[in-house]
């Protein structure tokens, strides 16, 4: 990330662990100032849940 100009994107994380959610990792990546988070996901590693989660974003 600090290698990247990102200011003005959007990044929409995810991950795909089985035991633990996404907030913490997405509360460390907020703190990257100028870039527009958009709440991200914890997924399963089903094709058709990553799918229908991209499919739902709109982007």
């Amino acid at each position: 990330m600090e290698n990247h100009e990102l200011s003005g994107k959007t990044m929409i994380p995810f991950c795909t662990s089985g035991g633990s959610g996404i907030q913490a990792s997405e509360n460390t990546l907020k703190s990257y100032k100028g870039i527009n988070w958009v709440s991200g996901k914890r997924l399963t590693n089903s094709k058709n849940d990553v799918t229908s989660w991209v499919k739902s974003l709109n982007y």
